[in-house]
């Protein structure tokens, strides 16, 4: 089961070379938890799969 916590432990494996700073997240650690916060976001709702109505 997806939780807050396994996310983050998941993406504090990924390399910071290999996450690119964009306005709002100029570190890899502020960037990290955007991620963390739209996967939580996207758990949370099942509009976003094919075939669930809007």
């Amino acid at each position: 089961m997806l939780t807050e916590e396994l996310l983050g432990d998941i993406l504090a494996q990924v390399p910071d070379e290999w996450l690119e700073p964009v306005p709002g997240a100029e570190t890899a650690a502020a960037l990290r938890d955007a991620y963390v916060r739209f996967l939580v976001a996207r758990l949370s709702t099942r509009q976003w799969l094919p075939g669930v109505g809007a």
